[in-house]
């Protein structure tokens, strides 16, 4: 009898270990569908799939993504149904700010996976957060004009143009647009036309420059400035606008001779949003600004070396995976540009300009820690 007793068990030990799921222990990767946009339309709604350890999708619950606004502080949580596939989910979340969120995906039992920041454009009804960042003011309206001096050295106000983003007829009347499709990645433009009085030779011949506000609020932020020169193309002449004040808003205007007149159309976009198939792009550096390195190691004691890195205000560091595993570069501060997944040999670089210190860690592996200094 003890011996059946002692076989039953042996059986019963064997058939539940075969029965328990692949999910208990290790770790698991989420991989979103697509790169996520700068969205303007709300609810937005991402797909993604959970593989354990980065390999086999699997079905967890629950599945959750989480948000912090940036400035305010304010979450937004969104539970995410399976949908399609094994492991592949959607979920559907809506902000109620406009600003940059700082955002992560929980699979059921695993760590939470986080992702490089989302920006979040302002649509009809929302709110907005206070500080324009360069995502939310893509859209505009903001006023511009040209200045006699160059942008090194604006003088009066001698031509104002129309408001970028704002109304393109010179009457006032904006110009309909049917609803966004296409690609989710494309970047928005913001747009205005002016019919300037005076001949384009008068605008080449002096000293003038294109200058570009944040809004009627803060008129006295410039975000975005070109000095007018250089080759005509034909009757045009096409010049850059650079970000001013850390705007991250860049443009080109196109001046074209039209008799007495010049018609000036200027566009302006957000700079350094994230492009192609999700792999992380590094963030902007001061010009002449130090750089630091930190290596991902290992191989499965994987580890941030160095750990603990102190440098000054401006240096952008760069990590870089050497190991054969997918990780992340999560920080716990809202300042913090998380990574998203960084795959065997890709690279996420981030400029530290605010003294304090920033503890980070690898999400689906939490033991792996970081900690930068910045005096």
């Amino acid at each position: 009898m003890r011996r059946r007793l002692l076989s039953f068990a042996v059986v019963l030990v064997a058939v539940t270990a075969l029965a328990a799921p692949a999910l208990a222990g290790g770790w698991a990767s989420v991989r979103l569908d697509g790169p996520p946009p700068a969205y303007q339309e709300v609810p937005w709604t991402v797909g993604f799939t959970i593989k354990q350890h980065d390999v086999s999708p699997v079905n967890v619950e629950p599945v959750f993504l989480s948000a912090t606004h940036r400035e305010s502080g304010e979450t937004v949580r969104a539970d995410a149904v399976q949908a399609g596939e094994v492991g592949h989910y959607s979920v559907t979340a809506t902000f109620p700010l406009a600003g940059d969120w700082k955002w992560s995906i929980t699979p059921g039992p695993f760590e939470a996976s986080s992702f490089a920041t989302l920006h979040v454009l302002a649509g009809p009804g929302e709110g907005t957060s206070t500080t324009a960042t360069a995502a939310q003011t893509a859209t505009g309206p903001h006023p511009a004009h040209i200045h006699n001096g160059t942008c090194a050295e604006l003088g009066d106000v001698v031509y104002p143009l129309n408001d970028v983003g704002g109304a393109l007829a010179d009457e006032g009347t904006p110009v309909a647009s049917e609803r966004a499709l296409g690609a989710e990645t494309a970047i928005p433009v913001a747009v205005s036309v002016t019919s300037v009085d005076t001949m384009l030779f008068s605008l080449r011949s002096g000293a003038f420059a294109i200058n570009v506000h944040e809004s009627a609020e803060n008129i006295g932020n410039y975000i975005a400035c070109g000095d007018i020169g250089g080759t005509l193309l034909g009757d045009d002449l096409i010049i850059g606008l650079h970000p001013l004040n850390n705007s991250g808003m860049a443009g080109v205007a196109v001046l074209h001779g039209n008799g007495t007149n010049t018609i000036v159309t200027v566009y302006l976009f957000a700079v350094g949003e994230p492009i192609g198939t999700g792999t992380p792009t590094a963030s902007a550096s001061t010009a002449g600004g130090a750089t630091a390195t930190i290596k991902l190691v290992g191989n499965g004691d994987w580890r941030f070396e160095p750990a603990h890195l102190e440098i000054k205000a401006g240096t952008t560091v760069t990590w870089t995976n050497e190991t054969e595993a997918a990780h992340t570069v999560s920080g716990s501060d809202l300042e913090f540009e998380d990574s998203g997944y960084l795959d065997p040999g890709q690279s996420f670089s981030q400029t530290f300009d605010k003294p304090g210190t920033y503890r980070y860690e690898c999400n689906p592996h939490p033991w792996m820690t970081g900690e930068i200094v910045v005096t």
